[in-house]
């Protein structure tokens, strides 16, 4: 019997799981059966292991400005924190505010052109939109820089505005304050470098901080930006990388590193950027209806 336990090889078995699972689901009878089929594994499996703050869902991710992204495989929210607007109780109709989402990330059985470009596509919808910008109360506005002063939030976090953190960076801009994006594969149907030179294409046509964060296949490694001169890799990129890197040691061990890294480095908007989903935000009408005056001291 072993005395000791091995927490890296269970992970790595978990991954091998998987892709014998990827290659069940393609059993099924129709393309969304197979999708369901790889998509369900995944998400159970990164509940069980991820931290017990995270929920895993799928469906679309919306911004509080009426922008909705394209439907995706995998999306990891806030539990107990990220509203949740279900149509009848489906994936395929389920919406998550951005500020509450932690993570996206797409299911492929192989990966080639065609689910690579998809994958981007996907991404990148949900990393166009736009996370409301909370302002604090005026006795917070400390700085001296003269910027526009943010609330943000940690993951996870219920705390007070006293004691969220405070700056004037700009989430547009700030890699911290994105959506992690992540691409997991069984398999590698491409020459990898055919692939390097796909990822790069699609890297410039998109940019960065729109592109995926990490490109994991279970069988052949992973693909992440690289930085030369830093001699570091990019998985929080702000600014153009020098090329991209296929690392053979990169698998489902990797990818859960650094969903757990985004949810303990990364940030989102205050708490009130929910709000905006359950009130009307517009301008402020004319008239609020009938209005009876009373007078006082009759």
């Amino acid at each position: 019997m072993e005395r000791k336990f091995d927490a890296p090889a269970y992970i790595d078995r978990i991954g091998k799981r998987l892709v014998i699972e990827f290659e069940e689901a393609g059993q099924a009878t129709t393309p969304s059966l197979i999708g369901e089929a790889r998509e369900t594994p995944v998400r159970k499996q990164l509940e069980q292991i991820l931290p017990r703050g995270i929920a895993v869902g799928s469906g679309c991710v919306i911004d509080s400005h009426g922008n909705a992204s394209q439907q995706t495989d995998v999306i990891l929210y806030e539990r107990d924190i990220c509203p949740v607007f279900s149509v009848n109780n489906t994936p395929e109709t389920t919406y998550y505010p951005c500020e509450g989402v932690i993570a996206v990330g797409e299911i492929k059985s192989s990966l080639n052109t065609a689910t690579l470009e998809d994958s981007f596509a996907k991404i990148s919808s949900v990393k166009s939109l736009r996370r409301y910008i909370v302002t604090p109360p005026p006795e917070l506005e400390f700085l001296p820089t003269g910027g526009r002063v943010i609330v943000h939030r940690d993951y996870g976090s219920t705390a007070r505005p006293s004691v969220i953190r405070v700056s004037n960076s700009d989430p547009e801009s700030d890699e911290y304050k994105q959506i992690f994006g992540f691409v997991l594969s069984g398999k590698l149907a491409l020459k990898p470098q055919t692939l390097l030179a796909k990822y790069v294409e699609l890297v410039n046509q998109m940019g960065d901080t729109l592109s995926p964060n990490i490109v994991i296949t279970l069988n052949d490694g992973g693909v992440y930006p690289y930085n030369e001169k830093k001699n570091e890799r990019l998985i929080f990129p702000q600014t153009a990388s020098d090329f991209a890197y296929l690392s053979l040691n990169f698998g489902f061990r990797s990818l859960i590193y650094y969903l757990r890294l985004a949810y303990r480095l990364c940030q989102t908007s205050g708490l009130e950027a929910f709000e905006r989903y359950f009130i009307d935000t517009g301008p402020q009408p004319d008239s609020y209806g009938l209005s009876i005056s009373k007078k006082v001291g009759e």
